[in-house]
């Protein structure tokens, strides 16, 4: 059952999976959030009695913040899932995500809270820019984008919107719908999707989220990423049949571009060729496609070199 909304208050939900020893970071990080008026639900996405879960039983106990909820779960099954056990459990008026090896600044909650409480009912969230690090070091930062009406734009990949970087009013989240559990990978576009779909996302320009990666950090070898975007594909699609055909032909390019340059750092060359050579077929989304990949590694490359000369 949904529980009833607390005015002001901010649910942030953290699924953790097999890295419980990154978790307490970003439990920190919440807890000494600037704005206090928070619950924290921690949703364990462990098999019941695994190491994993044991270790998280030695951790969590620790804490004696109330506003700190432990959640454990059946069984493993995936991160939308975890995630969605959160969403219907929290009580907040608004509400936000962490993965367990992230981390936020101390303002984030509630500079955002701040700015979307004087936004009207159309601005479903907040979102904010972020910094990733590899080793402890800086390695990459978001760029910024056009806010408002960025529908289309998250189909095509275009805007750096994360969980962990937006805050949402629950209500619109309520009303455009949770994580599809039948996805192992992508929910979260999914999500944004049908979210953007019906609401406009505020950017604020501040790095609030810190995201960690290593070298095992998710990925997907290029089959099963090409498995993982038909199952995508399925589930947008009532969003895909409501565009126009020249923009579905420009959404299906991006991806089938990931997935043949995925081909290509995995040292499958031939097959990563294949692909790109098959949008070249349509010259104009080919274009479209090379156009705003190398843009974006451009602009990624050179945003990432002033936020490190910033911090010097």
């Amino acid at each position: 059952m949904v529980c009833q909304y607390i005015e002001g208050l901010v649910s942030v939900v953290i699924p953790t999976y097999k890295r419980a020893a990154m978790l307490a970071r970003a439990v920190d990080s919440v807890l000494n959030q600037t704005y206090k008026n928070i619950e924290v639900l921690v949703i364990n996405d462990n098999d019941p009695g695994d190491e994993h879960t044991k270790a998280l039983k030695e951790i969590l106990p620790q804490y004696t913040d109330k506003r700190l909820i432990y959640v454990e779960q059946n069984m493993h099954i995936n991160g939308a899932v975890a995630r969605n056990v959160g969403i219907k459990m929290a009580c907040g008026e608004y509400i936000a995500f962490l993965d367990d090896d992230d981390c936020w600044e101390s303002e984030k909650i509630e500079k955002q809270v701040s700015v979307l409480r004087e936004l009207d009912d159309s601005w479903g969230g907040v979102s904010c820019r972020k910094k990733i690090f590899f080793g402890g070091k800086m390695v990459k930062a978001s760029l910024p984008y056009k806010d408002g009406n960025v529908f289309e734009h998250v189909l095509l990949r275009n805007v750096e919107i994360t969980t962990g970087t937006l805050l949402m009013r629950r209500k619109a989240l309520d009303d455009a719908g949770y994580f599809d559990e039948k996805l192992i990978r992508y929910q979260d576009v999914q999500l944004f999707a049908y979210f953007t779909q019906k609401y406009k996302i505020k950017l604020m320009n501040d790095f609030f989220l810190c995201a960690h990666i290593d070298d095992n950090s998710n990925r997907l070898n290029p089959q099963k990423m090409v498995i993982a975007k038909k199952y995508f594909f399925e589930s947008v699609k009532p969003l895909m049949d409501n565009l126009p055909r020249k923009k579905q032909t420009r959404v299906y390019i991006m991806h089938q571009f990931d997935i043949g340059l995925a081909m290509i750092k995995h040292g499958e060359r031939k097959s990563g060729v294949r692909e790109l050579v098959c949008i070249a077929k349509n010259p104009v989304t080919a274009f479209y496609a090379i156009k705003k990949t190398l843009v974006k590694i451009v602009e990624t490359k050179l945003c990432s070199f002033i936020v490190y000369l910033g911090e010097k």
